[in-house]
């Protein structure tokens, strides 16, 4: 459910949203401006949250020229084109078709998902080539040279 945030006045007259008794679920625009805001004392809050603006900007703009945007140490932005395919309602049996379209995905760098304690291999048993090869052809106690 999401919270209504009463509305302030601060010193420039500006309405700001009163964050001190509301916890968010999620971080938005603000979140992030504001505490661009704090950590710079030379900033104004309409200054920082020009700063996310403009780098959200150039996010969509990468995107826009069919470019990958990569954010070192964060992850990767990147297009993927789905095609035209045909699809199936699941009640009805019914079979129609969706049409084709670009979607935005992002994976997150290593040291991210590090940083989360989310290596996204962690659960999986480390099995090298060799092995894998041996148990697809079903020759597990074969070892190849």
């Amino acid at each position: 459910m999401d919270s209504y945030i009463s509305v302030r006045s601060t010193m420039d007259d500006r309405a700001v949203p009163d964050l001190s008794d509301v916890r968010l679920a999620r971080v938005i625009r603000f979140t992030l401006a504001d505490a661009i805001y704090r950590s710079c004392s030379r900033l104004t809050r309409r200054s920082a949250a020009a700063i996310v603006d403009e780098v959200f900007c150039e996010i969509i703009d990468g995107l826009r020229r069919d470019e990958k945007v990569v954010l070192s140490g964060f992850g990767t932005f990147r297009l993927k084109r789905k095609p035209l395919r045909i699809g199936r309602n699941p009640r009805t049996g019914d079979r129609h078709q969706i049409a084709a379209r670009t979607i935005v995905t992002f994976r997150a760098s290593k040291s991210l998902r590090q940083r989360l304690g989310r290596s996204g291999k962690a659960n999986a048993p480390q099995v090298s080539r060799k092995q894998s090869k041996a148990s697809s052809s079903g020759r597990e106690n074969e070892t190849s040279i």
